[in-house]
């Protein structure tokens, strides 16, 4: 919940401009079954591959270059994989943000923030916990966005328009 509330919070800070631009094109969010489905895939699928491929990868590749040997592999071998895996991980949700139409650099660059900040959690877990707790955690970030804070941001947006 901590990475889903740190996303929400940076979005709504940073890229108000880039939300009231989905509005205006009539870009919402995804039914609540759509949500959950969505999760699913998101907690098993990204995390299969992101982190136990891309992450793992550059684990191996940073390591040969440090020749840090130790068992489980240090900071000084993840946190270079963490970094990488999770800007890979944003990379990987440019073609969604493409295929509804959104450009520029605005959009870029909040859906590689939006999802680098939770690849660092994930990340992170991954390698302390392994790649179920990167799963789980993945799949409650997933859900809490597209399911949870949906109805809260209406309830938000319509207390506004009343008081206004």
């Amino acid at each position: 919940l901590a990475a889903a509330s740190v996303t929400s919070a940076v979005d709504a800070w940073l890229f108000r401009d880039v939300i009231e631009e989905f509005r205006r094109r009539g870009i919402h969010p995804p039914a609540a079954w759509r949500g959950i489905l969505a999760a699913t895939y998101a907690g098993v699928a990204e995390e299969v591959l992101v982190r136990l491929g891309v992450q793992t990868a550059l684990a191996a590749a940073t390591r040969q270059l440090t020749g840090d040997s130790r068992t489980p592999p240090g900071a000084r071998t993840m946190l270079p994989a963490i970094a990488g895996s999770s800007i890979a991980f944003g990379l990987g949700h440019l073609p969604t943000t493409h295929s509804l139409g959104l450009r520029g650099r605005a959009v870029v660059a909040r859906t590689l923030t939006l999802n680098a900040i939770p690849g660092v959690v994930f990340g992170t877990l991954y390698w302390r916990r392994g790649l179920e707790a990167s799963m789980i955690a993945h799949f409650a970030t997933a859900l809490t966005l597209t399911v949870g804070v949906p109805p809260i941001e209406r309830m938000v947006a319509a207390t506004h328009r009343a008081t206004s």
